[in-house]
């Protein structure tokens, strides 16, 4: 999934208050942007049947969660495996396996290529609270990465 609630493909906008403030400032310098790197709360699990469903939930408890930088890539920052261009995806490659429900033909191709194991295919969970600008009340307010 990767679609739901996305508006359709449009340049890149940023408002502003004025014209002369859209010609001389820069984009993170409007009083409508609002940057949400930083520190947020993070769950990582190997499978998909052990996630939080319903994190998203303002009562959800995260303070046991672990902090992670965002923008970062979970790999780098201590979880699961690292994945690099030139190397097959992390449970495909007969070198490290980590699921038991993979095989693999002679030694290097998975025997089932496309297949996802449901022993491990990692799933990271991300929080954070913020607070949207009581100026920004009545207008239209997009999150984009």
């Amino acid at each position: 999934m990767f679609d739901l609630n996305k508006e359709k493909p449009h340049a890149t906008l940023m408002p502003f208050r004025s014209v002369e403030e859209a010609l001389t400032q820069k984009r993170d310098e409007s009083v409508f942007y609002k940057s949400l790197n930083g520190t947020w709360k993070f769950n990582w699990v190997p499978q998909p049947a052990d996630r939080p469903v319903d994190f998203f939930e303002p009562g959800f408890d995260v303070s046991g969660w672990n902090d992670i930088p965002v923008p970062s890539n979970w790999e780098t920052q201590g979880y699961g495996n690292a994945i690099y261009v030139n190397h097959q995806y992390e449970f495909a490659d007969y070198r490290t396996p980590v699921s038991k429900e993979i095989e693999f033909s002679g030694r290097i191709y998975p025997s089932n290529p496309g297949q996802v194991p449901h022993d491990y295919n990692p799933v990271g969970s991300y929080r954070r609270s913020f607070t949207v600008p009581e100026s920004w009340n009545d207008r239209r307010v997009f999150i984009q990465y």
